[in-house]
């Protein structure tokens, strides 16, 4: 088996034994916020901000437009680690800001 077969196997086994109800989960969630024009907060870690920023990026964008279609609603979506400078003061701010952006 060539290692591209080997490689493609191992990922469609992965895939087939994830649970589909977290996914679904989080679209409902996230269609949810949609609705209600709610924002979604995202915030990773080192190199999972870059994840962070680009599922921020591809909800704005891709998957907005298509809940945008459906619902005639944008997503708001806020990657706080793309605001370094907030996140340095984010623990001596948080209560305040969080109070602040949540209603």
């Amino acid at each position: 088996m060539t290692t591209i077969a080997s490689y493609l196997k191992n990922v469609t086994k992965i895939v087939s034994s994830l649970d589909k109800r977290a996914y679904d989960s989080v679209l409902s969630e996230i269609k949810r916020a949609a609705q209600q024009r709610h924002t979604i907060y995202l915030v990773g870690n080192g190199a999972s901000s870059i994840t962070v920023s680009h599922f921020a990026n591809d909800l704005m964008k891709n998957s907005g437009e298509n809940i945008s279609n459906l619902l005639g609603l944008g997503i708001r979506v806020i990657a706080l680690s793309d605001n370094m400078p907030f996140l340095r003061l984010f623990p001596m701010i948080f209560q305040r800001t969080w109070h602040m952006w949540s209603t």
